[in-house]
């Protein structure tokens, strides 16, 4: 179940050296890269050094598309303000994980469903002590993101939890 929400939260990006400059990949080593921003739309992630961009390549997006992520496994890359936390190879040349949900995510769906975003049928609860089942939602999400029940699925400002009959035909109109 992690490998599935790993899987469906991360962010292919092949970072292609052929189609950036020499002088853009030297620039890149010699700063310290404080954010990286990619534009699903244009297929591009910069690297930036404080405000200046250091270098650009060529990225590539969940298979989604450039759109809004719906729900888990759409493929889609999501949106927002995220820390990359692995850098490992794959066949894509790049492979950056995010924090995705990330604390701000977990706050506003713990808003939205309050105890029902916990999902207490899973292996993850089942192999939780009695001690770590008594710490809030806030706590145990931050220490074990599995328990969150899914997908959550966000349009604009309206969110939904699961993927019912009912929340079907709201989010499929």
């Amino acid at each position: 179940m992690l490998r599935r929400l790993l899987l469906a939260i991360l962010v292919l990006i092949a970072v292609s050296p052929l189609l950036c400059s020499e002088a853009a990949a030297q620039r890149a080593t010699k700063h310290k890269v404080t954010r990286v921003l990619v534009k699903k739309k244009a297929h591009t992630l910069q690297l930036f050094a404080g405000d200046e961009i250091v270098a650009t390549y060529r990225a590539s997006i969940g298979d989604g598309g450039p759109g809004h992520k719906l729900r888990e496994g759409d493929k889609v890359t999501p949106v927002g303000r995220y820390h990359v936390t692995t850098h490992q190879p794959s066949h894509y040349k790049i492979f950056l994980r995010l924090d995705y949900p990330n604390a701000e995510d977990r706050a506003r769906f713990l808003e939205a469903f309050g105890e029902a975003l916990i999902n207490r049928a899973s292996t993850t609860w089942r192999g939780l002590d009695a001690g770590e089942r008594e710490k809030s939602p806030e706590a145990l999400l931050a220490a074990h993101p599995t328990l969150m029940k899914r997908p959550v699925i966000a349009r604009g400002e309206k969110l939904w939890l699961g993927w019912s009959k009912a929340v079907q035909g709201d989010v499929l109109k």
